[in-house]
């Protein structure tokens, strides 16, 4: 379970940084920046390795790596960027729990991954914590409104919850034909997902950095969200695919939206909502009713 949580412990530092760059610069070009970077780094550090990437089996995968690329990487990312310039981020981190929802209908789809009515249960009572900051619309999202309940931001970083889960079970199995070891794949979609967006981003003419207050701040956010958030909690995710089960994982990614709102509150002075405190613990509830389950289920096997 350490692995899980350093994972999301990483993860939550590299959105908090990711709000505070995005102040300074567009979603297409710190996207571009950011895969780009994390993921030639990756490459470098994985030439000295015995398990070279093979051309021959790269090519043989290439449309599932392009779909890949487009569903965890390039789209979601995209929409989580553009709507977190948008709303707080412990309000986007919190909507992006619906994730238990979807990984259970699509690993059933693919995994055939039994659900009983106690994990159902823990899902749904999860579910209804994210519910419970959904209406709650926040200053930063007026003007962005759609059919006056939910607002255009809310609806993107649900539609990049829906596509991030579909590419993650792509990568899973993946690995667990054993084609692609973590680091490779979290490499080889990070530079495709970049160029996906550089050229976005020349095609929109945003390729620039603008209103930075601070130099030594902004360097200091965007390379722990290319070190932290891209290479050590991306590759530290793809790990545990491989030892848990995507369900698992998606419920434990419920520790992201308490880890930002903390880390929020300290470095961007966000403030912690009754709402968002209500919807953790009934969220945290949900994760104590789940677990209850699994041990029913492991001693049941």
């Amino acid at each position: 379970m350490f692995d899980i949580f350093f994972a999301y412990l990483f993860l939550a530092g590299g959105i908090v940084c990711n709000k505070y760059i995005l102040t300074s610069i567009s979603a297409e070009f710190f996207v571009a920046l950011r895969m780009l970077i994390s993921g030639f780094l990756l490459m470098a550090y994985h030439w000295h390795q015995t398990e070279k990437l093979m051309y021959a089996r790269i090519k043989q995968d290439r449309y599932t790596l392009l779909l890949i690329a487009a569903c965890t990487t390039f789209i979601p990312s995209l929409l989580k960027a553009w709507s977190l310039k948008h709303m707080p981020a412990s309000k986007q981190s919190l909507l992006g729990s619906v994730d238990p929802f979807i990984t259970a209908f699509l690993v059933y789809c693919f995994f055939n991954e039994k659900l009983t009515m106690h994990k159902m249960l823990g899902m749904a009572v999860g579910f209804l914590g994210a519910l419970l900051v959904l209406f709650s619309r926040t200053s930063s999202e007026q003007g962005y409104e759609f059919l006056g309940s939910l607002s255009y931001p809310e609806i993107a970083i649900l539609t990049a919850v829906i596509m991030s889960r579909y590419g993650w079970i792509l990568v899973q199995i993946l690995l667990r034909n054993k084609h692609y070891t973590p680091i490779q794949i979290n490499a080889l979609v990070q530079v495709i997902a970049g160029f996906f967006s550089l050229m976005l981003a020349g095609y929109t003419r945003q390729m620039h950095v603008y209103n930075i207050a601070s130099y030594p701040h902004f360097l200091g956010a965007f390379a722990f969200t290319v070190l932290g958030g891209n290479i050590i909690g991306y590759t530290l995710y793809a790990y545990s695919l491989k030892h848990h089960s995507a369900t698992l994982i998606s419920l434990a990614g419920f520790l992201i939206p308490l880890l930002v709102a903390l880390f929020a509150y300290i470095f961007l002075g966000e403030q912690v909502t009754p709402t968002l405190v209500l919807g953790g613990c009934v969220i945290f509830l949900g994760l104590l009713i789940f677990y209850t389950g699994q041990k029913k289920s492991y001693k049941n096997s």
